[in-house]
């Protein structure tokens, strides 16, 4: 009988937080705020993500500090949690490490007080919702708490191996006993919102999953017993990791992530590889979820580019099959359809867009002029830090492979709007070098219609077009340098698509 109401009960949550949650009126939400201490931002940058996805052109805005330190901003009128982010901005830079994260509801009337600190700033927040606000804070600040006590732990150190992750484990289970208290205590906030904030910050076990998945696929330097003894760990813990996707949970960008995570972790260690199948990753989501959840993991498979971290080497018309046999599954989520259009513009053998672009000298470039050799296009911009990393992995992993061989090019796309930034980037040999072709979008920045074609909003940007001046691949900036080596000597063996 009691297990009858168990599964009664379940079913009853099931229903609340899939159909019932979030019930609001539509109201404005208000924020005034004031900086104390440490030298004032200029502004700050407030990124909506209205549809809980972190992989499309969200909308943002600007919101001015004056000279006392004060600053207001409202976001439009909301029927649902609204996902937002607070970025300081100094001198048209992003401040790095002080980005927060909030879920805005109907009518929330804040203030805020911004203590600022070369750590870590510290947020109080009064008003209507308020205790929203500070339980988010205190669950951050606590999981920044955790993660600087980690870091001092030496998981991959043989000499202390066991001890070390036997005291990472202690400290994962005292921050999240931290964490259910906090839940426990937070008042004047709705189950719904309560359970939402659950899934989305302060993930302590995601975090241990991380890092043993880390470990046990990418330090070649264990031995076997190392490796025996983290795929045990991890089986015993494994239980702790998965909250039960009830819909309410698509409303959480963290959470969903990290559910495709720990499924790829599962079949890691279960199959005892540091390297996985697509195919394998994608039925697994297929087979074991359904409805809204696993659109959206779906959707994070084929739009997330860290996804492919640990997944094997695939052909790109096998990736090519996914993307037609996920549209079976796009009923409910638009998310779904958006990244399944998305990723269809870059379908194997589908002409590469051609616009052309300008070189060095002034003088229009167009792909066209390389039919008949494998080309690399890589994006890029000054100032971005993956480009710089791409560059130097390039420099190290494939040109040398593939540097005089007269079937292969290299076609280096810079985005910044003015000319001199260009030149001036290319001289430091950060982001390119002289003995790859060098174009640039004219002074068109993101308005190019090369980017506008294939919506890019992130770069680096890397596609591979094969001798017909068709796609080959996209490829996605985690992808490995062996893998990447294997597509263009794949490209370049192919007589045609």
């Amino acid at each position: 009988m009691i297990f009858r109401y168990k599964i009664l009960f379940t079913l009853i949550l099931a229903y609340f937080f899939s159909t019932q949650v979030f019930a609001q009126t539509t109201l404005e939400s208000d924020f005034n705020g004031k900086f104390y201490n440490g030298e004032l931002p200029d502004s700050l940058v407030i990124r909506i993500y209205k549809n809980d996805w972190l992989f499309t052109d969200n909308p943002f805005f600007i919101v001015k500090v004056d000279k006392n330190g004060e600053f207001k901003f409202n976001l439009e009128k909301i029927r649902k949690p609204l996902y937002f982010r607070i970025t300081k901005i100094k001198g048209g830079k992003t401040i790095k490490g002080n980005s927060f994260t909030f879920y805005a509801e109907s009518g929330d009337k804040l203030n805020i007080k911004w203590y600022l600190s070369d750590t870590t700033d510290s947020l109080f927040f009064t008003g209507t919702g308020a205790d929203k606000y500070n339980l988010i804070w205190n669950l951050e600040r606590q999981f920044n708490e955790f993660d600087n006590t980690r870091k001092k732990i030496k998981l991959s150190d043989t000499a202390s191996f066991y001890s070390s992750w036997t005291s990472f484990m202690d400290l994962v289970r005292q921050y999240d006993k931290k964490k259910r208290i906090e839940m426990k205590n937070a008042m004047n906030i709705s189950l719904s919102m309560k359970e939402l904030i659950n899934y989305n910050y302060a993930n302590y076990y995601e975090h241990w999953r991380w890092l043993i998945t880390n470990v046990f696929t990418r330090d070649k330097q264990l031995g076997l017993s190392y490796n025996q003894f983290l795929k045990e760990q991890y089986n015993k813990f494994n239980k702790y990791l998965s909250k039960e996707p009830f819909n309410i949970a698509i409303r959480s960008p963290r959470y969903i992530t990290s559910l495709a995570e720990i499924i790829k972790s599962n079949l890691l260690f279960e199959k005892n590889t540091n390297a996985i199948p697509i195919e394998l990753f994608y039925y697994s989501i297929v087979h074991n979820y359904n409805g809204l959840i696993r659109e959206r993991l779906l959707a994070e498979l084929f739009r997330n580019p860290r996804i492919l971290d640990n997944i094997s080497q695939h052909n790109p018309k096998e990736y090519d099959n996914l993307l037609q046999d996920a549209w079976k599954y796009s009923s409910t989520s638009s998310i779904l359809k958006e990244t399944l259009e998305y990723k269809g513009v870059f379908k194997t053998g589908e002409p590469v867009y051609d616009p052309g672009f300008v070189k060095l000298d002034g003088s229009k470039f167009n792909l066209s002029e390389l039919r008949g050799k494998v080309v690399l296009l890589k994006m890029w911009v000054t100032g971005c830090g993956g480009c710089i990393m791409l560059q130097t992995n390039f420099e190290k992993y494939i040109q040398p492979n593939f540097k005089d061989n007269p079937a292969f090019a290299v076609v280096s796309v810079n985005i910044d709007k003015p000319k001199k930034t260009w030149i001036e980037s290319l001289g430091t040999k950060k982001y390119s070098t002289m003995d790859v072709i060098n174009v640039n979008t004219g002074g068109l920045g993101l308005e190019h219609p090369f980017i506008q074609h294939y919506h890019i909003n992130a770069t680096p940007f890397i596609l591979l077009i094969d001798k017909e001046g068709k796609i080959y691949a996209k490829i996605g900036i985690d992808v490995a340098m062996k893998d990447i080596n294997g597509f263009i000597e794949n490209a370049i063996n192919s007589k045609s698509m």
